[in-house]
């Protein structure tokens, strides 16, 4: 029984660098949206998805990624309880995806909000050579494993930054705190709470340098100054991998762009 609650995996944190204009990589790649219809036809296999991303949390905790007292303690700092109990994360063929449609680039600051073992913040830093990247992380012994993978890319410490936290926290949000000068924000937040996503909506309409989120979970409301680009961007997601193999099938990510006008 107490071996259930091991189950616990968050997605929260983000980033910081004040950048006066939207970073564009002049030599992007045009990105071309899947339709809506085949969005529809790929999400048509979220029951087996679901098993899939169940067997993964069978195996995080056989190999105790979470502690059952840290999904407890998440459980009540967020006030979701049972909500909490998941594992999974995006891949790196995910992420890759994502970033493309994100037009990451070299002038980018990223933050990953649920960073988790920090992979996706490493492959920032290392595959798109982003300015900074932050990862926040709320379970300590997910966040120390993250450490010790940047421990061992020595070259990649200056530009990474990890925080084990609350990603909605106001002080890394704050004038000068880690998230105050993001640019691009990836939030893995599929068992996030309405409460939090309602805080993180406020967080994002605030951070003036931001321009780009991506989320799993959508935002209950538009962040203002920001629009949703439609159709979403299937991703792949380590639950998908392991029930499709190298299949283009993916979870839906939704993406806000803020607005040209920034109305």
């Amino acid at each position: 029984m107490a071996r259930l609650a091991v189950l616990a995996l968050l997605a929260a944190p983000a980033l910081g660098f004040q950048l006066s204009s939207t970073p564009r990589p002049a030599s992007a790649p045009p990105h071309r949206p899947h339709t809506m219809s085949e969005w529809r036809r790929r999400s048509s296999h979220s029951q087996k998805a679901e098993a899939a991303r169940l067997d993964a949390i069978a195996r995080a905790s056989a190999e105790g990624d979470v502690s059952a007292i840290e999904a407890e303690g998440v459980a009540r700092r967020y006030g979701y309880a049972p909500q909490c109990v998941t594992y999974g994360e995006i891949t790196p063929k995910g992420f890759t995806s994502l970033a493309a449609r994100l037009r990451l680039c070299q002038a980018d600051i990223f933050a990953d909000l649920g960073s988790g073992l920090g992979r996706v913040v490493l492959q920032a830093a290392e595959q798109f050579d982003v300015a900074a990247a932050v990862g926040v992380e709320m379970a300590p012994s997910r966040h120390d494993k993250a450490v010790a993978s940047l421990a061992s890319r020595p070259a990649l410490e200056p530009r990474v930054q990890l925080i084990c936290g609350d990603c909605a926290a106001a002080e890394l949000w704050a004038t000068g705190g880690p998230l105050s000068n993001l640019t691009v924000a990836w939030i893995s937040s599929t068992l996030f709470s309405s409460d939090l996503m309602e805080l993180l909506t406020q967080r994002v309409e605030q951070a003036s340098s931001l321009r780009v989120v991506a989320t799993l979970r959508p935002f209950l409301r538009c962040p203002q100054g920001y629009e949703e680009e439609v159709p979403p961007e299937p991703c792949e997601m380590s639950w998908t991998a392991q029930l499709y193999g190298g299949d283009d099938i993916g979870t839906p990510v939704h993406v806000y762009v803020r607005a040209l006008d920034g109305s």
